[in-house]
């Protein structure tokens, strides 16, 4: 652990430089094993990840910034997507160099080389966010799913505080088609839009905090037979308590011809760790699940040590299949300003799919 916290630390440049260019980043180096009934072969895989950007404002009117992202697998055997699957377990962090973001900035408007942003907050406190995308560079995949997406979208969002919490209502248009159509998108057109509600009541000892959406998507679709509309429900309560969360979690995303799907999502942050559900499946997916975190707080050398555990059941929306379950756990702690975290995840298929097992050792520096 010292010697990686040292290697962070050298490739953070953790000396400062007096520049008139802000320059910052982040520096991620992990090893994922993964194993699953339906491969022959376990898989491992040990990536470094650099985000690194520059700002520069002449003015407090303008500001210019850029930001690139490499990722380079280091050692493994893993299928990474490319030609056909070789027998073992898949793991969607390829080697990738992409420029993230490229822009120049006057006042609240932002002009970027894939589209354009509008972001405009009235005195009452009512919000618009309006976002004209024509491209997309998703932040990780397999090489057969295309990262790079070309088309158009349109990203509408506005926020209202309330007594009850913060409103916010959206809509989006989706339609990329260039460069292949993965299985996450329609070869065709997806409108999405929906309400939510965000709030949290009380303070120290004791508060409650809670999340609501209801959302519509409707898909037009070129192929025969995949036009449809799918609903999506989210309910979240949680209990935090001094230095602990206790989180309730349902979530339904509708099955069909056209199951409701999140293509532009962290995948990875859903529907458990193992990775069994980055797409939405015909049969759609119910989730419910229960989390329980605990911080301790510095442990010997370690700070901000802290812990968690969450156990999924997965259900089908259409009819009563059952989609298996999952049990997620892991730990995390600060050492020399390197954030370390150890994940494992298990899913059971219950007879949908192939029970899996993945494990994460991530360690992390900021700059």
């Amino acid at each position: 652990m010292v010697v990686l916290a040292a290697l962070l630390n050298v490739a953070a440049g953790a000396a400062p430089v007096s520049l008139p260019v802000e320059l910052g980043g982040f520096a991620r180096l992990r090893y994922e094993l993964s194993d699953a009934d339906s491969a022959p072969e376990p898989s491992d895989a040990l990536t470094l990840a650099v985000r690194s950007f520059a700002v520069y404002e002449p003015s407090r009117s303008w500001s210019f910034l850029a930001e690139v992202e490499a990722v380079g697998v280091l050692a493994g055997e893993f299928d990474d997507g490319e030609g056909l699957p070789d027998g073992t377990v898949p793991i969607p962090d390829p080697a990738a160099f992409n420029l993230n973001r490229l822009y120049v900035s006057y006042r609240p408007d932002d002009q970027t080389f894939d589209g354009g942003r509008a972001v405009v907050t009235l005195p009452s406190g009512l919000s618009v966010d309006f976002s004209i995308v024509d491209a997309v560079q998703r932040p990780a995949g397999l090489r057969r799913t295309p990262q790079h997406l070309g088309g158009s979208a349109t990203f509408l969002k506005t926020e209202v505080p309330t007594r009850a919490g913060l409103l916010h209502g959206f809509r989006y248009d989706l339609q990329f088609g260039e460069n292949g159509v993965p299985s996450a998108l329609p070869a065709g057109r997806s409108v999405t839009y929906g309400a939510g509600l965000d709030g949290r009541w009380g303070g120290a000892p004791w508060a409650l905090r809670w999340s609501f959406a209801l959302a519509q998507q409707a898909t037009d679709d070129d192929r025969p037979g995949l036009s449809g509309t799918a609903p999506y429900g989210k309910a979240e309560l949680a209990v935090e308590r001094q230095r602990t969360d206790v989180i309730w979690r349902y979530e339904r995303l509708a099955g069909g011809n056209a199951p409701f799907r999140t293509p532009l999502a962290t995948l990875h942050r859903f529907q458990g760790f193992a990775d069994v559900f980055l797409v939405t499946p015909n049969q759609g997916v119910e989730d419910n699940s229960l989390e329980i975190r605990h911080r301790l707080g510095r442990v010997g050398p370690m700070r901000r040590v802290g812990g968690f555990v969450r156990v999924h059941d997965f259900n089908a929306t259409e009819g009563s299949g059952d989609l298996g379950h999952e049990i997620d756990v892991g730990v995390a702690g600060s050492f020399r300003g390197v954030r370390f975290s150890l994940q494992r995840a298990q899913y059971w298929s219950d007879g949908f799919a192939s029970d899996t097992e993945r494990w994460f050792l991530t360690a992390g520096r900021s700059f």
